[in-house]
């Protein structure tokens, strides 16, 4: 074999490792992605019933995606769940922003 052959099996070998790393972020990234939108769904919700005087020991069920299908499911909490769970999304969102821009250099400083 001479040194240009080895030369491009070296970077071919590289490149394709690198890809594969890529594509294991990307799953991870694509995976938190549709958990905030699932939270996120169920935090709009929440707004829509905070327009009205609630009871917060209420139990009320509303219908979920699980994340990584496009199946429903029936869940039931009490009001102050589903507002605890709508105020933990919007934080976690918030924090994945924050992450997002710092790891660019956009961040805004907000």
């Amino acid at each position: 074999m001479n040194i240009k052959t080895l030369t491009f099996a070296f970077i071919a070998t590289f490149l394709i490792s690198g890809c594969a790393s890529t594509a294991k972020t990307d799953g991870q990234m694509a995976t938190e992605d549709a958990t905030a939108a699932n939270d996120a769904e169920i935090a709009q919700q929440t707004t829509a019933v905070q327009g009205t005087e609630i009871d917060p020991d209420e139990v009320t069920c509303k219908r979920v995606a699980k994340v990584g299908t496009r199946v429903k499911t029936k869940v039931c909490a009490t009001n102050r769940e589903w507002q605890e769970s709508a105020e933990r999304a919007e934080r976690a969102t918030k924090d994945m922003q924050r992450k997002s821009s710092a790891a660019h250099g956009t961040d805004s400083g907000a």
